[in-house]
């Protein structure tokens, strides 16, 4: 079966910034002169999410590589150098006229959180009595905060997994604690882009907003001083007169 043409485009248009072939500012000034064209996607291809996926492959973080517009017909007017454009346009050719929308296959990523509370104890890992299965997942992430931190008791507030197209739009699910967003997008390498929030459901001053690099099978693990939210009503021992640290530990799937 046949993966979205989406992640294809985006590996493409990255890929440039990434392989020593491409020109570089040395090289070649014409590289950075804005060039405009329109591109009209075949009557399949779903074009609200070719349009964010594009977008959002241009955005680095700091400087936009290009711009791009979607038309009431369907058609997307792209503004961005020529070493970009090559990458828009081989993306569209690839799209297949005759294959119907229903017998496209979307990939979707799945990204679980585990968002713990943690306080210095001693030496080692500490974790409620009877909870070793709870924590069994994350635990070579414990040991590694561990050998950086030294001894930590740790409590888990929430854990909430989510599943969203690899094209750019956004789902969101909210649990007891926490609650999460995220938008992801294919990379170069199976590796793919994630941009991620997670807000304490009561008080917006625990949480965090960031874009990671997510491989499947690997973990993403972000930190936060200081926690006083609701969920310490559920974590025994723990108050707020503990120096407490929340940790977000991210890691992911594509089906």
């Amino acid at each position: 079966m046949k993966r979205t043409r989406i992640i294809v485009g985006l590996i493409l248009i990255a890929g440039c910034l990434l392989l020593a072939g491409c020109p570089s500012r040395s090289e070649n000034e014409d590289s950075k002169k804005l060039v405009i064209r329109k591109y009209v996607p075949p009557p399949n291809v779903d074009k609200k999410s070719l349009e964010n996926s594009l977008r959002r492959s241009f955005d680095t973080g700091e400087q936009a590589l290009g711009t791009v517009r979607r038309y009431p017909d369907g058609s997307l007017v792209v503004t961005a150098p020529e070493s970009i454009q090559e990458g828009v346009e081989e993306l569209i050719s690839k799209f297949d006229e005759n294959e119907p929308e229903g017998q496209r296959s979307v990939a979707q990523a799945t990204i679980t959180y585990w968002i713990l509370v943690g306080r210095s104890a001693g030496e080692g890992v500490r974790i409620p009595e009877g909870q070793e299965q709870v924590f069994a997942k994350v635990r070579p992430v414990l040991d590694q905060i561990v050998a950086n931190q030294g001894g930590v008791e740790f409590r888990l507030a929430e854990n909430l997994r989510l599943t969203s197209t690899v094209s750019g739009d956004t789902a969101r699910v909210r649990g007891r604690y926490f609650g999460v967003s995220q938008a992801v997008q294919g990379a170069k390498g199976g590796i793919h882009v994630a941009d991620i929030n997670i807000n304490d459901n009561l008080l917006s001053k625990h949480g965090i907003r960031t874009r990671v690099r997510l491989e499947p099978g690997r973990f993403v693990i972000l930190s936060q001083t200081g926690y006083e939210g609701d969920a310490l009503s559920a974590l025994g021992e723990f108050d707020q007169s503990d120096e407490l640290m929340l940790y977000y530990v991210v890691s992911s799937e594509i089906d």
